[in-house]
């Protein structure tokens, strides 16, 4: 028996060795005909996970027309041989996806161009990161309680509207749970609307502004809890003139925070509220700025004088001549720092334009020491 299982595991894993490295050739050779700028991780793990999907829908078709006799238990009794060498053969097939994945990846390392001691640092980065995701997967302590009594159902249950959540960098639900932030919209396009709180004890809403008008429906106005839960945040433009506004939601007293800026994102547990000058055309605007929620003022942490100090070679390759500006800031959970993107504004008032501006790169501030720390 030990003999006909070797001479199976043999015949079994040839073929899906051989139809993998095939597949991986010609991976290989289809990837290297782009031209070399455009050679990037992206296109090879596209290719790979299109591979990757035939080869499991064949996978899924030999199982099925080797296994019917087995699964339908058809009369003349359960064929033994293939029970006892399903495991050993199904895995076989498990390497034909699995070294078209690899290969493509050794050969999007091998384009980095970088030192050997770099991409084998990449290689074993990415095997950390999987390796933790798989770790924290595992870890039944941290989701159990999403594991049961769970009911999930839409927050509102008002029909023929739009209702959005601002940002995955924000928590629509208030720091005490009891209350969930929105932006609702009868506009087909979801660019003017109101921002709405609901408890969540009783579904009643309160509108916290009406006839809002945003940049588009993918962050709609920014909405965002502060203090706690005892303000809110949003940005919003009026007569082509955008401001951020505060409004106490106890009182529903509203103050403007800052005019011809929009707003980042802060902490819904805390008092600061980063800002920015508008992207497609900053003005005077072009520094991160920091509103304090506790006594309404506002300070400049950084200046893009001092960006431009650190990365003026960067900034001058990426966006030549155009002048730019701090873009999108968000603060960071210990209220500490502030990450950030760079971005050349085209000008005009056409904030809505597809090319309204260009951003690149990741940055990151101390907000006590004003150093810019890293840099992507």
């Amino acid at each position: 028996m030990a003999a006909l299982a070797i001479v199976f595991l043999c015949i079994s894993l040839g073929p899906a060795l051989l139809v993998g490295g095939g597949l991986t050739f010609v991976l290989v050779v289809t990837v290297r005909k782009f031209p070399r700028e455009t050679r990037s991780r992206s296109a090879a793990i596209t290719i790979a996970a299109l591979a990757s999907a035939v080869c499991l829908a064949w996978i899924g078709f030999v199982i099925w027309d080797i296994y019917q006799p087995v699964i339908k238990k058809e009369p003349g009794g359960t064929n033994g041989m293939i029970l006892l060498f399903a495991p050993t053969f199904l895995s076989s097939f498990a390497l034909v996806p699995a070294s078209v994945v690899w290969g493509v990846l050794l050969l999007w390392l091998k384009q980095t161009r970088s030192r050997p001691a770099s991409a084998a640092g990449r290689l074993l980065a990415t095997i950390a990161v999987l390796a933790g995701a798989a770790a924290q997967a595992a870890d039944d302590g941290s989701v159990a309680v999403w594991k049961s009594d769970v009911r999930i159902r839409p927050v509102s249950s008002v029909a023929g509207r739009h209702s959005i959540h601002s940002y995955y960098v924000a928590n629509p639900e208030s720091p005490d749970g009891t209350r969930v932030l929105f932006f609702t919209s009868t506009h087909a396009a979801g660019y003017v609307g109101e921002v709405r709180m609901l408890t969540r004890a009783t579904g009643e809403e309160t509108v916290l502004a009406e006839n809002v008008h945003v940049e588009d429906a993918h962050r709609a106005a920014c909405q965002q809890w502060l203090s706690g839960g005892k303000r809110v945040a949003w940005h919003e433009v009026i007569d082509g003139q955008w401001r951020v506004v505060v409004v106490d939601t106890g009182s529903l007293q509203k103050s403007v925070a800052a005019e011809d800026r929009q707003v980042g994102f802060g902490r819904g547990d805390g008092d600061l509220l980063p800002m920015y000058g508008c992207h497609w055309n900053p003005g005077a605007y072009r520094d991160l700025y920091l509103y304090d929620a506790r006594d309404g003022q506002t300070r400049t942490p950084l200046t893009i004088g001092m960006v431009e100090a650190v990365h003026g070679p960067w900034l001058q390759r990426t966006f030549g001549d155009q002048p730019t500006s701090i873009f999108f800031p968000v603060l960071s959970p210990d209220q500490q720092r502030v990450f950030f993107k760079m971005a050349a504004g085209n000008g005009g008032d056409n904030y809505m334009a597809k090319d309204a501006s260009r951003r690149q790169g990741l940055m990151c501030v101390d907000l006590t020491s004003g150093k810019l720390e890293w840099f992507r």
